[in-house]
């Protein structure tokens, strides 16, 4: 009878450790399923207007605007979208202020983001930062991401981001902290 005690004290405790956590994080007893539905609701509409389908993809690559790969510098090496101006910023360096140098010269051209996955936040963060930057309408996400392109056939290249800077044209120095800004 002692080991059942024991157990049930055990579980009470982390029971009421789980809970004092979850009150500490805000996490609620019982989920508020309204909210979680309207925050889908609002995620899905964001998708919607900010989706580019593949046949769109194709012809942005072929005018030659500008892709960014929003995945961490490391996956952009292993692989990325093979293309005249495919850049790498990764949404978290950007969320954290870097690669706006890189960036304003782009501002109000058509640009195309994508992450690794349709599963992939990166994409949005990064659209979230461009908005904050002064981007509008002009960028869109290619939500299947790397994934996707890699099913597509697209052509897909290795290597650190080489991308030329319309202002300097210098290119982009990958060894700097940040990508170059």
């Amino acid at each position: 009878m002692g080991t059942v005690v024991r157990v049930a004290v055990v579980l009470a405790a982390a029971f009421a450790a789980g809970l004092a956590n979850g009150r500490l994080r805000g996490v609620p007893v019982i989920p508020d399923v309204r909210k979680i539905l309207e925050q889908r609701r609002q995620h899905q509409s964001w998708r919607e207007q900010t989706s580019i389908d593949l046949e769109s993809l194709r012809q942005h690559l072929e005018v030659g605007f500008l892709v960014i790969d929003a995945r961490p510098r490391e996956q952009f090496e292993q692989g990325h979208l093979d293309a005249p101006m495919v850049m790498n910023i990764p949404a978290e360096e950007a969320a954290d202020g870097f690669h706006i140098d890189r960036m304003l010269p782009y501002l109000g051209q058509p640009i195309v983001i994508y992450c690794a996955s349709e599963a992939c936040d990166s994409a949005e963060t990064l659209w979230r930062v461009l908005r904050a930057w002064g981007f509008g309408s002009e960028v869109r996400v290619y939500h299947p991401g790397w994934e996707g392109m890699v099913a597509a056939g697209l052509p897909v290249g290795r290597g650190p981001d080489t991308t030329i800077l319309p202002v300097t044209g210098e290119p982009l120095d990958a060894t700097e902290e940040g990508g170059g800004g």
